[in-house]
């Protein structure tokens, strides 16, 4: 298209630059010569243009669901832009761009993807006064649904990962899952490894000065491979216990050494959902809490200090409570569940992904918000149990996707589907955010 004339060292640039002027007094770039045409064609004229435009808007909707204008933007303003004279094109491309950049999204997005990840980066979000630690060794307890995944993330980062598993199917499986991952991801075996299996404790947990356990979500055995990681490991050792609700106080209530052990709620995926809530227990020491955020900052995930230790942390009070309604609407015969679905995605769902909940209240006023909470709080579900709804689906033996049925009737095929999609889309994001 003839974008660029003549390439010259940086110090030239300006030189050569009057020189060509100097020698083309009549340049003109191509789409200012009369007759000239979009390479293509254009969408209106040509049925391959056309296509492609179609196309794109589609494969960005399923790319982004929504969640970013300045994707879309870029689409109209080309597919508006090549249809008009040169000087009219740049005019709809001054008007998208200032769209782009005035959207509360945009603004959210500077400030949670940089400046706020800037500061977390920087350690804005670790207890101050404590020097990083280096783990050269981490023991994952644990090489199931979500130890696996660990392992990765932090063998990813530079770590020699040891996982422990007293089952010997687990451990078999460890080097396909890990190798899945990195297949996945686009990545090189480097990180796979650096992973190795082992069904001794001892073994897989020498030398190590971090441990993460992520067993089953049973208060009784996190007792019971607590005691046995005390017995072996040194007493400045971390001990990080994986759970999605379990307060951290109770999982730690018969340690000898309380100040080492603390929260690491992984949201699963973890090697594509990059959040992981770091839970201060009652005796959890401010230098564990700091340690422990730089570990996994500095394997690229967003470490979130959970100060105050409560059932369920700060994300899944959050999913919950918003699962309790959908419950009660479906029970209380608003809607079906399909319905329920449609609204969160299609709806505010779509820019929870760079405008969170106190932002977006921020955004519209308090002051309507709390006209909204006068109307709705006395209307809410607060049903205090599992809902009888949820309770007589599970009797009737009606589990979800493993059974065929829950809120939806399931084949293996759709259930795959969605699986696919989700994998697909967080993928996605995460090749995105890295």
């Amino acid at each position: 298209m003839g974008v660029f004339q003549e390439l010259a060292p940086g110090d030239q640039v300006v030189e050569k630059a009057k020189a060509w002027v100097k020698a083309n007094p009549t340049a003109k770039a191509p789409w200012d010569e009369k007759g000239f045409k979009v390479p293509g064609g254009v969408p209106h004229k040509s049925p391959g243009a056309g296509q492609v435009a179609t196309m794109s808007n589609m494969m960005l909707a399923a790319k982004t669901y929504g969640n970013f204008p300045a994707q879309k933007n870029i689409l109209s303003c080309v597919y508006e832009g090549i249809q008009v004279p040169i000087d009219a094109g740049l005019r709809i491309e001054t008007r998208y761009f200032i769209n782009t950049q005035s959207r509360p999204e945009a603004k959210a997005m500077i400030r949670s993807l940089f400046l706020s990840t800037q500061a977390l980066s920087k350690g804005g979000n670790r207890p101050e006064g404590y020097p990083k630690t280096e783990f050269k060794k981490i023991a994952v307890i644990g090489a199931g649904l979500m130890g696996h995944g660990i392992a990765y993330v932090l063998a990813r980062a530079g770590h020699d990962v040891r996982v422990f598993d007293r089952s010997a199917e687990a451990l078999a499986r460890l080097p396909d899952r890990v190798a899945e991952i990195a297949r996945t991801l686009g990545h090189d075996d480097s990180a796979v490894r650096k992973i190795t299996g082992h069904g001794d404790l001892a073994a897989a947990t020498q030398g190590t000065g971090f441990v993460i356990e992520a067993v089953v979500e049973n208060l009784d055995v996190k007792h019971f491979v607590v005691a046995e990681l005390e017995a072996i490991l040194d007493p400045d050792a971390i001990i990080a216990t994986n759970t999605s609700a379990l307060p951290i106080t109770r999982i730690a209530a018969n340690a000898r050494h309380k100040d080492r052990i603390v929260g690491a709620h992984f949201w699963n995926p973890p090697h594509l959902v990059k959040l992981v809530e770091v839970v201060q227990a009652e005796q959890t020491s401010e230098a564990t809490v700091a340690r422990t955020i730089a570990l996994f900052e500095e394997a690229g995930h967003c470490a979130v200090h959970v100060r105050k230790d409560i059932p369920g942390f700060i994300g899944n009070r959050l999913q919950h409570a918003l699962k309790r309604e959908a419950i009660a609407l479906v029970a209380n015969g608003v809607c079906d569940a399909a319905t329920v679905d449609e609204v969160v995605k299609r709806g505010f769902g779509q820019r929870l992904a760079v405008l969170g909940p106190l932002e977006q209240s921020d955004l519209v006023g308090l002051n309507l918000t709390k006209s909204i909470h006068d109307t709705l709080m006395p209307d809410i579900d607060v049903t205090p149990v599992t809902h009888p709804y949820l309770e007589a689906l599970i009797d009737s033996g009606h589990l979800g996707m493993s059974t065929g049925k829950g809120f939806y009737d399931w084949t293996p095929e759709s259930a795959q589907a969605v699986r696919d999609r989700l994998s697909r889309f967080l993928a996605n994001l995460s090749e995105d955010t890295a």
